[in-house]
């Protein structure tokens, strides 16, 4: 099993509160407090309207820069709510990376949640807009903007080091999605959209977080979220009508689908009962 990397710096509440009161002291006065900590980032709690994210590893520093760069640029420009940055902080002689404070939105991420029909049709219209905006500029990234057929031998490592049983079925769109060449221009995709990076409250979304993997890539990378969340096959089906998708694409995307599924099923995180939920989404489709 794996499980989150480990963190190249020691960070804890004390760093985090002396970078506000060096860099941001208007902020100095409000309460701290820890709230999660992911692959590559941290993230406090600060007052009730805020969120401090601060990177815990190297590869996270890189992608926290482009995530400020690119949810300044689409402020505004997408269906729903994303968090664009209200501080950049700076590297300085106790921490070396930049880190941000962004709104706070009230909420549980999608993981268990079942979405009404009407918030499953904002997610799709957020989807083509954003593969509809200009890619250019768009930051390279190794893990997400490949085909998914570089993914395979990973994939494959996973399922036999952790001793994994894939149906038939999935097996099957797993294959037939790697067989698959992209028929579509690369578009501007989240890179890494999935039910824990959507906010949540009483049945409505309130944000789509977490940009760092943004990049330019296959657009079937994001439409996989389509075999995340649970719905009916007649309302999965007329979601991806909604969107557009070529057959070719929709097959990419449910094998995008299986690729996230294996990876959260074998994370050793509270992700592992989100990869069997996919798996149980998949053999319906």
């Amino acid at each position: 099993m794996t499980a989150y990397p480990n963190s190249d710096l020691n960070i804890d509440e004390e760093l985090v509160q002396s970078l506000i009161d060096s860099q941001f002291p208007e902020f100095s006065e409000l309460s701290l407090k820890l709230v999660g900590s992911g692959w590559d980032n941290q993230n406090y709690k600060l007052g009730d309207q805020y969120l401090v994210r601060i990177p815990r590893r190297a590869l996270g520093a890189e992608l926290i820069t482009y995530e400020i760069e690119w949810t300044q640029k689409l402020k505004g420009q997408l269906p729903l709510p994303i968090p664009a940055p209200i501080r950049v902080g700076k590297p300085d002689s106790s921490y070396p990376w930049h880190w941000s404070i962004l709104p706070w939105f009230e909420g549980t991420a999608a993981r268990n949640t079942f979405l009404a029909e009407p918030e499953l049709f904002r997610l799709v219209h957020f989807l083509k807009k954003l593969h509809d905006i200009s890619p250019e500029g768009a930051p390279l990234n190794p893990f997400r903007d490949a085909p998914l057929t570089s993914k395979a031998d990973v994939i494959d490592e996973r399922i036999q080091k952790n001793k994994l049983v894939l149906s038939p079925h999935v097996l099957k769109l797993w294959e037939e999605a790697l067989a698959q060449e992209i028929n579509t221009n690369p578009t501007l995709i989240h890179g890494d959209l999935h039910p824990g990076n959507i906010i949540v409250k009483e049945g409505i979304i309130q944000a789509v977080i977490d940009w760092g993997d943004i990049t330019k890539g296959d657009p079937a990378t994001d439409l996989a979220i389509l075999w995340m969340l649970p719905m009916t096959k007649t309302l999965r089906e007329d979601l991806v009508e909604e969107y557009g998708a070529t057959p070719s694409t929709i097959t990419r995307a449910k094998g995008w689908a299986v690729f996230f599924a294996v990876v959260f099923r074998t994370s050793g995180t509270e992700y592992e009962e989100l990869g069997a939920n996919i798996f149980s989404f998949l053999k319906s489709s």
